[in-house]
């Protein structure tokens, strides 16, 4: 429990500084700002190695990957990039209350959010220039993880995709 309150401890101090600098890297991308969050990513996966936390390892992996590439230049972070990194760095942030022995089944609980979370921050690596990064891909990929971790947005999830099929039936039963 004390290695894992240690942890909770390492996340709240690098999610703090992530959030607000991820803020600001929205206005000013310069290497020189994302060098502070691509080691405060790097930091917590470190952290959540040493108690073994899988998930967010990976979560903090893919976060560490599109902040160094920013750094090097090698990504122009675009707004969906910053929407996905608070993403991942909410789900840290969440930990922050919880007691150190709970830690590890609420991230069980989001596990199918932080998976999906970490391959949308992938992707969006070799993503073309203009496509949206955060807007498609989570309701069609996200419905049950988003559910187990927050019910307020799982109604809202189905509700897309309704009425579009709907016109669609419309359409082929009148062909």
């Amino acid at each position: 429990l004390f290695m894992m309150d240690l942890f909770r401890v390492e996340v709240e101090n690098h999610t703090q500084s992530l959030e607000s600098g991820l803020v600001d890297g929205e206005r000013d991308p310069s290497p020189e700002r994302m060098e502070p969050l691509m080691r405060a990513a790097h930091s917590t996966k470190g952290a959540a190695r040493i108690v073994g936390l899988a998930g967010a390892v990976g979560l903090a992996h893919a976060m560490e990957d599109v902040l160094e590439a920013s750094r090097k230049g090698t990504l122009a972070l675009k707004p969906g990039h910053i929407d996905l990194l608070l993403r991942a760095n909410d789900i840290f942030a969440s930990l922050i209350p919880v007691a150190p022995e709970e830690i590890p089944s609420r991230l069980a609980a989001r596990a199918g959010e932080m998976e999906e979370v970490s391959r949308l921050l992938r992707e969006s690596m070799t993503a073309p220039a203009g496509e949206p990064l955060a807007a498609s891909p989570p309701p069609s990929a996200s419905p049950a993880p988003v559910t187990a971790s927050t019910p307020a947005a799982a109604p809202s999830t189905p509700q897309r995709p309704a009425p579009p099929s709907a016109p669609q039936k419309e359409t082929s039963a009148r062909e």
